[in-house]
């Protein structure tokens, strides 16, 4: 697709989701973060939809034709004109319907370069903003000139939310809860910290058989306790999407009862942690790391590789070369010079290391 056609193509979905919005006046929950989105997304989205009619972005469609898609409930088109086409029919399509339109909207919002949320921001106005995490080195900072840069851009999702709006913020992330001082809406923290309005505490992992299936783990709000037990997911990571999901449950004047059984409900998207193959390592989808991490564990990966199936032994050097490389070149932190690089001489570095 040339970039005439995509320009009119985002041109017109902008314009049909702008005025659906316009039309059906949905709540609209808008997500951001540099990780943890997707699953706080799915997290809000089973929680509230066992008390609202409710659409989600579908998997990570966060992008300014994503969101627009989302908003529709339209697929992906991809290369297809023809597809396109339709997709454009169908949104008009919808601005004049009469069919019922979903109460509230939960959207993911993903910043890759400076300005992003600046040109969804100017078409969609959240009622509620949720921001997962931050971090010392996030993600998508190739573009920026640092970590500063990336919370100053997601942060704008926070101010666009009106007096009367919410914001969810979390507290265990002092980049992300420094933003509280950036609106005047209402604004309820989440996370382990002992000053969080939604905390977790007395987490453990579920295991039966030596294996685990599971966690449980307990939610301070409101002056109450709840526990709370989660089949199918491991990790201590997994509670800040839960604990996000309890906020905005919170916000919409949801028990800490109606919410530990909606949550029950939660079960992990498939496609944030593929099944791993029988015959080589591979990375789930969900972990994200900086450059030159992602180097080193895939070096190391290689090198388990070689010792597992015997090849032969002159390519270790090369492993561990390409390890100690890695381990110095982070340690160092010089993060401008890697993230400089052209995108096609990462890949090569990937394919030749992987």
């Amino acid at each position: 697709m040339n970039s005439l056609l995509r320009t009119i193509i985002l041109v017109l979905l902008k314009w049909e989701a702008r005025l659906v919005l316009l039309r059906h006046k949905p709540f609209v929950v808008a997500i951001t973060g540099s990780v943890g989105k997707t699953s706080a997304k799915e997290a809000i989205a089973v929680l509230l939809g066992e008390h609202f009619f409710i659409r989600k972005s579908p998997k990570s469609f966060n992008s300014d034709i994503g969101v627009p898609l989302a908003i529709l409930g339209l697929e992906n088109a991809w290369r297809s004109p023809q597809m396109w086409v339709r997709n454009l029919t169908q949104g008009l399509g919808r601005v004049f319907s009469r069919s019922l339109y979903p109460e509230v909207l939960v959207l993911e919002m993903g910043v890759d370069r400076p300005g992003d949320l600046d040109r969804l921001l100017s078409w969609v106005r959240p009622n509620a903003a949720v921001v997962t995490a931050i971090g010392k080195m996030p993600v998508h900072v190739e573009f920026f000139a640092g970590p500063e840069e990336v919370a100053a851009e997601k942060s704008k999702l926070v101010s666009a939310v009106s007096e009367d709006g919410i914001v969810i913020l979390n507290a265990d992330d002092k980049a992300v809860l420094n933003m509280r001082n950036l609106t005047s809406a209402r604004v309820i923290t989440y996370g382990f910290s002992k000053d969080a309005d939604v905390r977790a505490s007395q987490y453990r992992m579920l295991i039966s058989n030596g294996k685990p299936h599971g966690i449980s783990f307990k939610i301070d709000a409101l002056g109450k306790t709840m526990p709370m037990k989660v089949e199918g997911v491991l990790g201590e990571h997994a509670v800040f999407a839960f604990l996000a999901a309890a906020a905005i449950g919170i916000a919409r004047d949801l028990n800490l009862i109606e919410i530990s059984e909606g949550l029950a409900k939660y079960t992990l998207l498939r496609l944030r942690l593929p099944p791993r193959s029988k015959c080589l390592p591979q990375f789930p989808r969900c972990v994200k790391l900086p450059f030159w991490a992602t180097c080193l564990s895939l070096a190391n990966l290689r090198r388990k590789r070689i010792e597992r199936w015997g090849l032969r032994q002159r390519a270790l050097p090369t492993c561990s070369l390409l390890s100690a490389c890695a381990q110095s070149l982070w340690r160092l932190r010089v993060q401008k010079s890697f993230f400089g690089f052209p995108t096609r001489v990462r890949r090569l570095i990937f394919c030749f290391i992987s």
